[in-house]
């Protein structure tokens, strides 16, 4: 699905995209468009012609040369997943601001992912910006007078939950076990409100969809996914994360998967 997206000022006079011809940098605003919530989006030029440039007499071997000057001046990075080709966006995280976004294909940083065409570091360091904003965010927050901790009750918010609900159902998890479907409802609660970091989850998610016919208990592998990535990444222990959060009653007495 198409989403709008801001074009920052400085994007005009950035030498990397000033690098590049006029259809190329059309190119990749128009990219942006069609990307999912995290700037990736397959690398199928096919795909992408018909919706940059659905009414141009554009062909396949210009689309390529252009995808390539975005490549070769940074500003794009191709990677493989599990037989898959993508596009990356390497300077997402610092130019474009998603309030609630969706996550559609796997991460370049993954570690089944193979890089084809460009390098990690623009997009690292995009990232790195991304995760610095967040900490002086949340630094902010706390030094806030005004500022009320939350408690459990907070959780109850009805408007919340029902995102959770939501981020749950786009996981595509049809849990049986309740104690399953409230794994998944507290690992989408804490990927809501910003606990860890969105792509954690969207990995381990991409990862479970992968060994799903090989593991004998999917939700179990999934928790300990995440468990290891927030140890390692996070320095905190996933349970007593999970352990804050309190679902609420109608979620989880839900007949059908949430």
């Amino acid at each position: 699905m198409a989403r709008n997206r801001m074009i920052r000022p400085e994007f005009w006079t950035s030498e990397q995209v000033v690098g590049c011809s006029v259809a190329a940098r059309l190119l990749f605003i128009g990219l942006w468009n069609f990307c999912d919530d995290d700037g990736r989006h397959p690398a199928s030029t096919t795909r992408l012609r018909m919706e940059v440039f659905p009414g141009d007499d554009v062909t396949q071997g210009e689309l390529a040369r252009y995808v390539a000057e975005l490549i070769d001046c940074g500003l794009l990075l191709e990677y493989s997943v599990n037989g898959s080709n993508y596009w990356q966006v390497t300077g997402w995280m610092r130019n474009q601001k998603v309030r609630y976004p969706t996550h559609l294909y796997p991460s370049p940083e993954s570690p089944a992912a193979t890089i084809i065409a460009g390098t990690l570091r623009e997009y690292c360091r995009s990232v790195a910006v991304k995760d610095k904003s967040n900490q002086e965010e949340r630094s902010q927050r706390r030094s806030d007078p005004n500022r009320v901790e939350p408690s459990r009750a907070d959780h109850l918010d009805s408007d919340f939950w029902e995102r959770v609900r939501l981020r749950a159902n786009r996981t595509k998890l049809t849990p049986k076990d309740p104690r399953d479907r409230e794994l998944i409802l507290k690992l989408c609660a804490l990927a809501e409100n910003g606990t860890f970091p969105e792509d954690w989850l969207a990995d381990a998610l991409a990862g479970l969809a992968v060994k799903s016919a090989t593991v004998k208990k999917p939700f179990a592998y999934l928790h300990k996914s995440l468990a290891n990535a927030a140890a390692e990444k996070y320095r905190k222990e996933l349970k007593p994360m999970l352990a804050a959060l309190t679902v609420p009653a109608e979620l989880l007495a839900a007949k059908k998967p949430p």
